[in-house]
This record gives structure tokens, sequence and C-alpha cells, in this order.
């Protein structure tokens, strides 16, 4: 291969690499994934490795037989704009729940996620 046509291959793919790292990924979450936490949680906080778009974002939480919980709107937390908040509304019973999120960062690509987490 000459150099005329690897130097316009090598390029691209570096933009290639380049977009594939710029999704949000998680960094933690409150409360953690698989944790068992002596209380009701009053808040759902997942941090990004990225400012995500909260236009875009969405937390969902869910009970063990797949009952929605409710929780208010999901925002970005005025604290540090890497991460994602929303306001549990409601006293959670013990018991398993999942966390299903979805997010959007700077290149408008969602990624989604999910996790658990278990009330005592």
């Amino acid at each position: 291969m000459s150099f005329r046509f690897a130097l316009p291959i090598a390029a691209a793919l570096t933009l290639c690499a380049g977009a594939a790292f710029a999704h949000p990924h998680v960094v933690s979450s409150t409360p953690a994934k698989d944790a068992q936490v002596s209380a009701s949680p009053k808040v759902v906080r997942i941090k990004f490795n990225e400012a995500p778009s909260a236009a875009f974002s969405d937390i969902a939480v869910k009970d063990a037989s797949g009952k929605a919980v409710k929780v208010g709107k999901t925002g970005i937390d005025k604290a540090d704009k890497t991460a994602l908040t929303a306001d549990v509304a409601q006293t959670l019973a013990p018991g398993v729940y999942t966390v299903d999120w979805k997010a959007s960062g700077s290149d408008t690509h969602k990624v989604t996620g999910t996790y658990s987490f278990t009330v005592k």
C-alpha cells in the first residue's frame, strides 16, 4: 500500500476511534451497582466521564416486579455537570430495585445501562 493511500486511511481510523470515545461512560453511581443500602435513597445519582445532555437523558427505577417507582424529573447535578440525578419521590420498601438510565453526550449518541441495588 502506498503512502498516498495509507495516510487518509489512518486519518479516518483516528477520527472514528475518537468518536467512539466521545460517548458518556458511567464513572460511579449512588446507590452503587449491587449495593445494599440500609435506608431508602432520596436520590439516584449517576456520574459520567463527560457532561450528559439533560434533554436526551433519563433515569427510571423499578421494583423487583418491574413496577415503576416514582422519581422526579431527571436533571443535571448543579454541583457537578457530569452527573445526572433523579429524586426518589417515595420511600422504597426492602427489596431489589433496578435503575435504567440513558444518556447522550456531546456527540448526541445515546448510551443506556441498567444496574440493581438492594434496600435492606
